[in-house]
């Protein structure tokens, strides 16, 4: 491994310990260090651990038909992450009589595409490598309608849930919630991610919902969701479906 190293050494003229320093010259130089000896003793350490990681990293958990790719106004890559929310959501949720209706997330959130064929663990790891819990928040008909809002301004987001069309003035048309036309007197409970929830993406619609954590990763659901698919011998097939989309 190679190591640069930066060195300032400022000249310092100090006219007395009454008065200020003052720098009258500044000289930077480089030190290349190549050819470093890796530390034998550490390397010993840390290889069982490096090679766990290798090895869990390296696990294939499912085959996908088709490359996943981020999009707008939908992506089938987004759309199997809201569709791994929608469901585990829903099951959590179900004993406390609370119906689930929508996802949102960011395609920011979504670091890297997914390749065509054997899918890894540690693929997944790169799609969401940050620690995001999924969340649901309870808010209202006019909050989610605020919501259709900035997605159709966005120009979509990957979302599961509903369905929208975003006219030529991006606002949101067409709209069916569980197959239902949007009641902006009802409430809904929104899937997304604690990011989001709490704020992030200049979100404020999600501000004075009730908040119900989860204690999950949504990188764990994820390759829990592809493990079952596996052990059910079955790949997964992810296509776009018309949830959001253009007005003619």
């Amino acid at each position: 491994m190679k190591f640069f190293l930066s060195i300032f050494f400022p000249v310092i003229g100090i006219l007395s310990c009454a008065r200020h320093s003052t720098v009258t010259s500044l000289e930077l130089s480089h030190q290349y260090l190549a050819n470093v000896t890796a530390d034998s003793v550490t390397n010993l350490l840390l290889r069982p651990y490096k090679l766990k990681h290798d090895s869990e990293m390296t696990e294939v958990i499912v085959y996908s038909e088709e490359a996943l790719l981020k999009g707008q106004p939908e992506g089938n890559l987004g759309n199997f992450v809201s569709d791994c929310l929608l469901e585990r959501a829903a099951s959590e949720f179900r004993e406390k009589n609370i119906t689930i209706d929508a996802v949102l997330l960011n395609n920011g959130g979504l670091r890297v595409s997914l390749p065509k064929g054997e899918i890894t663990k540690g693929k997944l790891f790169e799609l969401m490598p940050f620690d995001n819990e999924m969340m649901i928040v309870e808010i209202s008909g006019k909050k989610f309608y605020e919501m259709l809002c900035f997605i159709a301004a966005k120009g979509g987001m990957p979302v599961a849930g509903f369905r929208m069309e975003i006219n030529t003035k991006k606002k949101p048309v067409n709209v069916t919630v569980n197959g239902n036309v949007l009641d902006t007197n009802a409430t809904y409970h929104v899937v997304s991610s604690d990011y989001l929830i709490n704020g992030g993406d200049n979100i404020t619609f999600f501000s004075d919902g009730k908040k119900y954590a989860t204690s999950l990763f949504i990188r764990d659901i994820l390759i829990s969701y592809c493990r079952k698919l596996t052990a059910s011998g079955k790949t997964l097939d992810v296509k776009t479906d018309g949830r959001i989309s253009f007005s003619k």
